[in-house]
């Protein structure tokens, strides 16, 4: 080996592979710039970090992109997933994933075609007619063009709906990225599906049933579904509730009706038999879709409901005990999270508590359990607490390890302190404004608003029921405004605790 060559390029290739695969977009770049030999060593990985997803928005402009993207050896063979969103205002690149979209320097691309642009075929619904040669080419066109890809991604981070009608003619909405998902299950074999519908929400009516009955999810292993609401008909129905936000069209159904029928969500559920992690997230939809979570039970190992997309998820706690009663196969859930939800109550001010109170009979072999900032509706009883846990567990226990929380702008910390059963509490604790019954304003306090239990390798199911109960007694509720007499917190290390 000659050893006037600098040290990098003396390495051997397979090293430089593995070492690539560690760095991140920058550094790769800066790697690869050394000399051609790193660059050869480091092809692979770099291929792999900026190819595995490649975005696009499948507006008319955007497809031939698209598809000629297949030709390029470096995107075909890389791409694992394909995020399908509507229509985006800006390309950001300095995103580690590949952008295909109509919009190019934050001005939107336009042909000297534009007023004659052919779209996608539509029925009376609006549904995407997917047997039109256009759409049978690109659903041929993605299947052979990217024959690793495995995930599918649906947004509607710009979301045009009937609320928009001018644009939704001439963009992809976030139903019809879901509706051409729903034709690539025909197609590939996904593993995974991740639909975040916040804008608008998914109108079912608008997702031909022939291409729900095509489509195959017996590979599907991962789901992840926030919805903000499930619309089913084109119009309000008899006995259905209106929505007459001036955001919406006044015709737009919020269906709260138990009849309200589920067609995408429940055949998919149905047809999914290997579905092993599951999060279920909305605002007004997790009531329909939780019972159907039920049929589900024999192969579910990790289930979050709730989810970070939207700020509350609402859920009438009934639904909530009556899909604990009815699970099947309980025995083979290992995880379970409650993230951001808001339990809508019938009489009892603490409903968390007993529902707590039962969930280890249902799952006995739970290795990890989560609640976090959960509250109980209507809101004037409060958001939930945990402020009694930790006092307890420092009593038992001795006391916990404090670390700052991961997210740059929050000033919550985390109390870690290990149980005798070989398991971990995770707490997290956050600085929260004090009023007494005066209204007077006091110093901050800090407040429990989650936690997180999970058995370390020598951890017991003993450990975990006991856990359990501990966070059910420790549950406290707490008037938002005044009135902290009942969850007085613990001071904030170093902060004044006046006014």
């Amino acid at each position: 080996m000659d050893a006037s060559r600098p040290w990098l390029e003396r390495l051997p290739v397979e090293l430089l592979h593995e070492i690539s695969t560690y760095l991140e977009g920058p550094d790769l770049i800066a790697l690869r710039q050394t000399s051609s030999q790193v660059s050869a060593g480091a092809s692979m990985p770099f291929g792999d970090h900026f190819f595995g997803t490649i975005t696009t928005d499948l507006y008319w402009d955007s497809l031939p992109r698209l598809l000629a993207a297949t030709r390029f050896e470096g995107p075909r063979h890389r791409v694992r997933v394909l995020h399908i969103t509507t229509w985006h205002d800006y390309v950001p690149y300095r995103s580690r994933h590949l952008h295909i979209t109509t919009w190019h320097d934050g001005v939107p691309y336009r042909s000297r075609r534009h007023n004659q642009l052919q779209y996608w075929r539509r029925n009376g619904d609006g549904a995407i007619i997917f047997e039109s040669p256009m759409a049978q080419a690109v659903l041929a066109g993605i299947r052979d063009g990217f024959p690793g890809c495995r995930s599918l991604v649906v947004d509607d981070a710009n979301g045009a709906g009937p609320d928009r009608p001018i644009l939704a003619r001439r963009r992809m909405s976030g139903t019809d990225c879901l509706a051409l998902a729903v034709a690539l299950a025909g197609t590939l074999p996904v593993t995974s599906l991740t639909v975040t519908l916040a804008s608008y929400g998914l109108e079912e009516y608008r997702i031909n049933p022939s291409v729900l009955g095509r489509a195959d999810w017996n590979a599907l292993e991962t789901l992840r579904f926030e919805v903000r609401r499930i619309i089913s008909t084109a119009g309000p129905q008899a006995g259905e509730k209106e929505v007459t936000s001036s955001s919406r069209p006044a015709w737009v159904v919020d269906h709260r009706g138990i009849g309200a029928i589920q067609t995408f969500i429940h055949s998919l559920l149905s047809s999914a038999p290997n579905l092993q992690t599951v999060q279920i997230g909305g605002d007004r939809s997790m009531d329909y879709c939780i019972p159907l979570l039920s049929e589900q039970g024999r192969t579910i190992r990790h289930l979050t409901l709730g989810g970070y997309t939207f700020h509350s998820s609402y859920v009438p706690m009934r639904v909530l005990n009556d899909w604990m009663a009815s699970y099947s196969g309980g025995d083979k859930l290992e995880s379970l999270e409650f993230v951001n939800i808001n339990a809508t109550r019938v009489g009892d001010f603490r409903p968390w508590k007993p529902f707590l109170s039962r969930i280890h009979a249902t799952f006995p072999n739970l290795q990890r359990f989560k609640l976090m900032n959960c509250r109980v509706h209507p809101l004037r009883h409060g958001r939930m607490f945990l402020c009694a846990l930790l006092p307890s567990l420092t009593a038992r226990l001795g006391p916990g390890l404090d670390s700052p929380y991961s997210h740059e702008y929050s000033d919550a910390r985390w109390v870690t302190i290990s149980d005798e059963h070989g398991g971990t509490f995770r707490i997290l604790s956050e600085p929260r404004r004090a009023y007494d019954r005066n209204g007077e304003r006091k110093g901050p306090r800090l407040h429990d608003l989650g936690v997180e239990y999970k058995l370390g390798p020598s951890g017991t199911a003993e450990g975990m029921k006991c856990a359990l109960s501990d966070i059910a007694e420790s549950i406290g509720n707490r008037d938002d405004l005044f009135h902290d007499d009942e969850c007085t917190g613990r001071p904030v290390p170093g902060a004044d605790q006046e006014a």
